[in-house]
């Protein structure tokens, strides 16, 4: 039985909050995929009887290839379609201290360390979610993939910095998964791969963090082998915004907003132009398509890719937040 994940990330949070459930491979139905499926698919196949759970690569036909999916599950080192998948993320502007507990920077190379010592590989979010939702087989990916994101898009997400007190922090996150596969040669080639969710408004980045969420470098990570860029909305809700302030930057909708996207853009649907923290504000077409579509599309315009994925800010919103 293959289980759909719905995931909600917090600080350095864990995931797995709820699933719903989809026959997928496990063919006689005992929750786990073992010797006795790769049997009853075959029977299956040769006998011609009815389908049961036994379609594993989801084609909607039971057959040979069923069979060796099946047989891949079981017998080789890959993610069985019954499995969990964590996601953790990280914040890179969190550098109170010089300890593992107040600095992403040291959790995050701290973590990357117990993350390979108990077996685990980082893979793309991206498949992980394509596996959620039935569009990749367990049988892709190893058997204790990971997910890693980096929340906002803070400049030390990419690039380094100083630190007197504590050289550590200093260090991107770019910088600490280079270090990690230098340590680590024979991981696979795509490993580690990560995602950096960040804000699409310049004037929001401009009015949460000033010069320290430059876009300068979106383009770089996303060519990259180790990090790639998606949307983590226009401005956050932040409440830092007291607008309502025209970005003109966000221009790519003018039949809804033809002067550039307004901010805090929960106010399309609040009529309240100041961040509140609280996704559940952006509640009609506009504020979605400003929130969203309008951030995609200048994320798009900066890393010449459409980001696929989105992660809406804070856990106020709904069960897939971060």
């Amino acid at each position: 039985m293959k289980k759909i994940l719905f995931w909600t990330i917090g600080l350095l949070g864990l995931v797995n909050i709820s699933y719903a459930v989809v026959p997928q491979g496990d063919c006689d139905g005992s929750g786990d995929v073992n010797i006795q499926d790769v049997l009853c698919t075959i029977n299956i196949v040769l006998s011609g009887s009815s389908l049961g759970d036994a379609d594993c690569d989801g084609s909607g036909n039971v057959n040979i290839q069923d069979v060796l999916c099946t047989i891949n599950i079981v017998f080789n080192d890959s993610l069985s379609n019954s499995s969990k998948v964590p996601i953790l993320t990280y914040h890179s502007w969190t550098r109170a201290g010089c300890t593992e507990e107040t600095s992403n920077a040291l959790g995050l190379a701290a973590d990357l360390e117990v993350l390979h010592q108990n077996g685990y590989t980082i893979v793309p979010v991206y498949w992980i979610s394509q596996w959620a939702l039935g569009d990749r087989d367990g049988s892709t990916l190893p058997s204790k993939p990971v997910g890693i994101t980096f929340d906002d898009g803070d400049n030390l997400d990419w690039v380094d910095s100083v630190s007197e007190d504590c050289p550590a922090n200093a260090l991107s996150f770019k910088t600490i998964l280079e270090n990690f596969k230098a340590t680590h040669p024979n991981l696979p080639a795509y490993s580690p791969h990560t995602s950096s969710f960040v804000i699409a408004s310049p004037i929001a980045r401009d009015i949460i963090g000033g010069n320290t969420m430059s876009e300068s470098w979106w383009h770089e990570a996303q060519s990259s082998s180790i990090m790639e860029i998606y949307n983590h909305s226009t401005d956050h809700d932040h409440n830092t915004i007291q607008g309502p302030i025209t970005d003109p930057a966000l221009s790519s909708l003018p039949s809804l907003f033809p002067d550039g996207v307004k901010i805090a853009a929960s106010g399309y649907h609040s009529n309240n132009w100041i961040g509140q923290q609280n996704f559940q504000n952006v509640g009609n077409y506009n504020a979605a398509a400003a929130e969203i579509v309008a951030a995609a599309n200048y994320i798009e315009s900066k890393i010449r890719r459409i980001p696929r994925l989105i992660c809406l800010p804070l856990r106020k919103s709904n069960t897939i937040s971060c």
